[in-house]
């Protein structure tokens, strides 16, 4: 049988709410401002949500809150795409031919999604497409057949402009307001 430190549950109930109820109620000052450091942190600009964030420019020291999903190749549906694929996989696109995009494709996700503390975005992203594309060219020299090493260049190219430049900008932002934070450590 447990033993409950409390003599009812009722009490047990009344002593978690009006814990809660401190946490939720404390407040802090940053730049002269009062706020809730359970829902906020004190930046250089002043008291910011921990979670979400409206403007990049407002965060520039960021921190990781959630670790991205790493699920391989997914660069939307166009047909270029469809064309191009083999059997619906976005990662190994030339089947036994072709070398697994998967990796790199993981990379780029973690990049994008998971490094959350970059003062600059704009080189930070050029940075992850660029290593993106260094990565898929590698991948398409190792073929040895000219043909298949032709058609992973392309295959390459078509990722690179549908993953880094069309889908990029709008993808980096989301990523980064919704994986990230301005705040070090989340309130206990």
């Amino acid at each position: 049988m447990i033993k409950w430190p409390f003599g009812k549950i009722k009490d047990a109930l009344a002593w978690l709410y009006n814990k809660i109820a401190d946490a939720l109620n404390k407040t802090e000052e940053c730049d002269g401002k009062k706020y809730n450091p359970a829902r906020l942190c004190c930046t250089v600009k002043g008291p910011m949500p921990r979670r979400g964030m409206n403007n990049l420019s407002d965060c520039a020291q960021r921190y990781t809150v959630r670790t991205p999903v790493q699920d391989g190749c997914h660069p939307g549906f166009d047909l270029t795409l469809q064309a191009l694929r083999n059997g619906g996989d976005f990662n190994n696109p030339l089947g036994a031919n072709g070398p697994d995009f998967k990796p790199v494709c993981n990379s780029h996700i973690w990049c994008y999604y998971g490094a959350c503390s970059w003062d600059d975005d704009v080189k930070h992203k050029k940075a992850c497409d660029v290593n993106f594309n260094q990565k898929m060219l590698g991948l398409c020299k190792e073929i040895k057949n000219l043909n298949t090493q032709e058609k992973c260049n392309k295959l390459k190219n078509v990722y690179y402009d549908k993953i880094a430049v069309e889908d990029g900008p709008k993808s980096y932002e989301s990523s980064q307001k919704s994986n990230c934070s301005c705040c070090a450590k989340v309130a206990k």
